[in-house]
């Protein structure tokens, strides 16, 4: 079987392995898709070193790797007892054919609900836990920066609470032309003066402001943004150490700040299940949040592709 390695900078190869046995708890998954989670980037880009969560970890080659996988139940361990040959499921991880993982990760994909589509279902349940843990509600006004494939999600659980108005920001005017499309109230371009517009759209700023990038710039913009006594969310992973920070705004505006680094730990398979129910009544849009599907054998496109912000959300097709 086939599976991925990153063994340089920008560099990954494949490999073929034996087919792995599952253990005790395990199950072997045939793997059909795996989504490209932006927490790879550091190690694919070899910026791991400048970038705070990484820092002195990352040593090549890296891999197996990849976490948000779908596929089919081939075989399973002793004292499994959930899961049988055959089913599908979310949960898994790996560019590879196939994967071994731990029973308790896997959560069943609902029937009707494609093995493409459930590969958004860790990207869904994180974003949903996000909002939990923000403890948003319908007398929100929100701001949210970066609208990449984890800020269209956050949009659209957001919308869903019935929060007003949603501002968000981007770079790129074909995302902010989907996050219209996805029900935000105002779109804003940071090339185009976007504190004299946030001024117009929300003299006192916003209840509920969210980083999604990691980019300093972008963290330093949220919190300008944020109204007094406002609820700040840090959801994208920190690109570099941030450096001259000014902690005057969060000190004068009161402001609160949650790092929204949603773990197994924290949203669960309840919350996993919850995505796939989500995602299956079409209340999270998956034909618009993936933009590409690359097959396992060119997964070095898939990475070039995401990295370079040509896309939004890419799954890799392992089978």
């Amino acid at each position: 079987m086939l599976q991925a390695k990153i063994v340089a900078p920008k560099r990954i190869e494949l490999e073929d392995v034996e087919i792995p046995k599952p253990g005790r708890g395990e199950v072997l998954v045939k793997v059909h898709y795996n989504a490209v989670c932006g927490s790879e980037f550091p190690a694919y880009l070899g910026t791991a070193t400048r970038c705070p969560y990484y820092l002195g970890i990352v040593e090549y080659p890296v891999g197996p790797f990849g976490h948000e996988g779908t596929g089919e139940v081939v075989e399973v361990g002793p004292d499994v007892e959930d899961f049988r040959p055959g089913d599908l499921v979310a949960g898994c991880g790996g560019y590879a054919e196939y994967v071994t993982t731990p029973a308790e990760n896997l959560v069943h994909i609902p029937e009707g609900l494609s093995t493409k589509d459930a590969s958004l279902c860790i990207m869904v349940a994180e974003t949903y836990y996000a909002t939990r843990l923000l403890g948003l509600g319908p007398e929100d006004s929100v701001y949210i920066s970066g609208m990449g494939p984890t800020g269209l999600a956050l949009l659209e659980h957001i919308r869903q609470i019935g929060c007003y108005p949603i501002v968000c920001c981007d770079l790129m005017g074909s995302r902010l032309e989907v996050a219209r499309e996805l029900g935000a109230d105002f779109t804003v371009n940071p090339a185009e003066d976007p504190a004299a517009r946030l001024r117009e759209i929300l003299p006192e700023g916003a209840s509920v402001s969210i980083d999604t990038t990691g980019v300093p710039a972008s963290i330093v913009n949220v919190i300008k943004a944020a109204s007094k006594f406002a609820r700040v969310g840090l959801y994208g992973r920190p690109l570099e150490r941030m450096r001259d920070f000014e902690v005057e705004d969060i000190f004068h505006k009161m402001l609160v700040l949650y790092g929204l680094k949603c773990r197994p730990e924290g949203y669960g398979r309840k919350y996993k299940k919850i995505a796939l129910r989500m995602l299956k009544e079409g209340r999270i849009h998956a034909d618009r949040l993936i933009s590409h599907v690359v097959p396992l054998r060119e997964i070095g496109r898939a990475f070039e592709i995401a990295t370079g912000r040509k896309g939004l959300k890419v799954v890799v097709q392992c089978g």
